[in-house]
Order: structure tokens, then sequence, then C-alpha cells
């Protein structure tokens, strides 16, 4: 096996010089320094408690480095010492350095809103402990799964947009043609089951508006939809993620349009068995 090729990395050595006070040893300066410090050591225990329940999902961690199969290439996280090379050498210019970056941007936000939430949570008058109620233990919080669950939802909806293509292309639509139904004609609804637009979630004055972090408070997988219609046929396309397993089913439907007759609806585990059936169903009713 090749071994994997660097394609990026995050600016640890830029992050390091905007952060931190080098040349002021001032009281203040050590509580900022101290403070930086101290969130990511936290951010990285975070991180190292959850990759060790993620391993069914090709998660792996080994001598205190995570490694993540992110579809088509892997997300490494490792602890950096201060006084270690990278730490002292401008990072190199790799191609997808911003998506690393990206990346750990992400994982500072959330820890900083699943610390807020948690003081929220203090403002709550405590529950009387008894048999039924147990004292809550501390748990970490919620950062790799989301990358993972929606870096995986969104390339099974770029998978079944080529899926289309080449159904389009098995009835005879030449490639240009088929590309530009694909591209004009298909309606993807992404996330539709967004919480900030559930009437439920809006009507609890604790929830902000648009707040992208509660789809991680609500635990709630995303689901998109994809709609085409081909003649006298529409396809609806439901892809559903699961919070827990990673899992993404693939609720299928297939009407006629003008007699709105049902020819399929079903719940699929795998791409190549929906390619399979609708295949079959188009070129019937061709």
């Amino acid at each position: 096996n090749e071994s994997p090729q660097l394609i990026g990395q995050s600016d640890s050595y830029g992050t390091l010089q905007r952060e931190i006070i080098h040349e002021d040893e001032s009281f203040v300066s050590k509580v900022k320094n101290s403070r930086f410090f101290i969130f990511e050591n936290e951010l990285f225990w975070h991180l190292m408690k959850e990759a060790a329940g993620l391993i069914t999902v090709q998660v792996n961690v080994v001598d205190s480095c995570i490694k993540v199969d992110l579809v088509g290439c892997y997300l490494q996280l490792e602890a950096l010492r201060i006084d270690s090379e990278e730490a002292k050498t401008p990072t190199p210019q790799l191609p997808a350095n911003n998506r690393a970056d990206q990346i750990i941007k992400f994982f500072r936000i959330l820890l900083c809103a699943n610390n807020y939430k948690n003081i929220q949570k203090l403002r709550i008058p405590p529950v009387a402990l008894s048999k039924e109620v147990s004292a809550q233990k501390n748990k970490h919080g919620v950062l790799i799964r989301p990358v993972i669950m929606y870096t995986k939802h969104n390339h099974m909806i770029d998978q079944f947009k080529e899926l289309l293509r080449s159904l389009l292309l098995e009835l005879g639509t030449d490639d240009a043609r088929a590309m530009e139904i694909i591209e004009r004609d298909l309606i993807v609804k992404k996330y539709v089951n967004d919480p900030n637009l559930l009437q439920q979630f809006q009507e609890l004055k604790r929830c902000y508006n648009n707040d992208p972090f509660l789809r991680v408070y609500s635990k709630m997988a995303p689901s998109s939809l994809l709609i085409l219609k081909n003649g006298n046929l529409k396809v609806w396309i439901e892809l559903s993620s699961s919070y827990a397993t990673l899992h993404i089913s693939m609720n299928v439907k297939v009407t006629k349009i003008d007699s709105k007759e049902t020819l399929l609806e079903s719940t699929f585990n795998a791409k190549e068995d929906v390619e399979q059936c609708l295949s079959w169903i188009l070129k019937q009713h061709k």
C-alpha cells in the first residue's frame, strides 16, 4: 500500500504566533497564554474521549493520534509540542490547508458552544437525587461525529447526482443534455429537517434563531431530498443520516405525474440497489 500523501495542514505555526505573547512578561500576558493552553488541552481531551467511542465508524486512536476516515481522505489529529520543529516552522503551502484550518476552527467554536450550553444549564435549579434520578456524569463534547456525519451526507448527495446522470445516459440521453438536466432540473433540498426551521424548536425561548450549533445540540441527523422529473415520471430520493450509527438510509419514491400513481415507494440501505431499481423502472416507463 502506498503511504498517504499530505494534502493539507492546519496553520499551527501561525496560531501560536498570533495567540502567544512572547515578549511581555506581565501577569495579564501570562494569564492570557495560560488560558490559551488550557483551552487547547481541553479541546484535545474531548477529541480523544470522543474518538475512543467511534472505532466502529473508521476512527482510530494510536499513541495520542486520532485518524478519521473522511471519504477520500484522512483527517489526522494530534497534539503538538510547543518546542517541536513543526511549531517553529511556517506551515507549508498545500492545496487543502484551508479545509484543515476550517475543521480546527469548527472544533474550537463547537467546544465553546458546548461549554456555553453547560454554563446555561447551571442556571436551572438542581433536581433532588433519587433512585429514579441519578447524578449526571461529565460527558465529552460531540465534535468529531458532526464532521463525519455531514461529510458523508454531502458526499452521498453528490453520488446520487452522478447516479441520476448515469441513469439518463442509460435512457439514451447524450452526455451534455444529461448534465444540463441535472444542473437545471434536479431539485436538491439540503437539510430539510434543520431544527432551526422546525416549529417545535422555534417555540423554545432558549434556542437562538438560525443557530448552526442547534443541529448538534438537538442530535438531529441531516435529511436531504433530491427530486427529478423525467418524462411522465417523478423521482423522489430522501437521504436520511443516522446520528447513532452514521449510516445513511435511502427512501425512494417514483410516481406518474399525470395519474399520480405510485410505482415505487421503498427504503434502501445500499446505493447500488437504488440504481438497479430505478434503472428498471425508468426503462419500463420510458
